[in-house]
């Protein structure tokens, strides 16, 4: 009796060792599923900043500040108001040269990725620029005075700080997310960390 119930208590042991041994591969191989599928979420989201950031944000942010730089010669964006410290030829090469293509460039790029625009609705101050845009480009076209540009239609300055803003949020997430931290599993593939290549495809589409 007693070498029965030794038996019995063996198999019992291992009944319980066996189920035990299948529980634990279970809870591994559940969480090994949920930890690819968190990663394959995350590598879905950094994808998308990586269209954000090198499609839109990235070369807006870019053609943005070289408008900037070059409208200081002419121009006060905080007061509204128009200088004479460079030359009048001078002023006209850049805004019909520099600036007013950038302008284009820049509709180009919204229209073109209008998708990528962050957020759910279009912020006003896009629209704005746009707007901007085919007034300065029919200002020259029709060789009107600085005076005569109706305020209403210059450049709108949220945009700017919409873009920057935007361009450095997106930025920030985007390299949170490609960090080992965040992607442990499998390594992130060579484009998506952006090599040189990328930022070369960047400057071919502000042109």
């Amino acid at each position: 009796m007693d070498n029965q119930l030794q038996i019995i208590l063996v198999i019992v042991a291992q009944i319980f060792t066996l189920a035990a041994v299948f529980f634990t591969s279970f809870l591994n191989r559940r969480n090994s599923a949920q930890l690819i599928e968190q990663e394959l979420r995350t590598r879905k989201r950094a994808e998308y900043l990586e269209e954000q950031l090198f499609k839109l944000y990235g070369p807006i942010s870019i053609l943005l500040h070289m408008n900037k730089a070059l409208l200081k010669l002419r121009f006060n964006l905080e007061t509204n108001t128009y200088s004479n410290a460079v030359p009048e030829a001078l002023w006209q090469d850049v805004r019909d040269n520099v600036i007013r293509p950038n302008n284009f460039r820049i509709v180009r790029l919204l229209k073109k990725n209008f998708h990528l625009l962050e957020g759910s609705d279009i912020p006003d101050s896009v629209m704005r620029f746009i707007v901007h845009a085919e007034v300065f480009a029919l200002q020259h076209k029709h060789n009107l005075a600085n005076e005569t540009y109706l305020k209403d239609f210059r450049f709108p300055v949220e945009f700017e700080q919409y873009i920057f803003t935007t361009t450095n949020k997106v930025k920030k997430e985007y390299l949170g997310l490609v960090s080992e931290d965040k992607i442990k599993i499998h390594p992130i593939p060579s484009k998506t960390l952006a090599p040189p290549r990328k930022m070369q495809k960047i400057t071919r589409e502000v042109k």
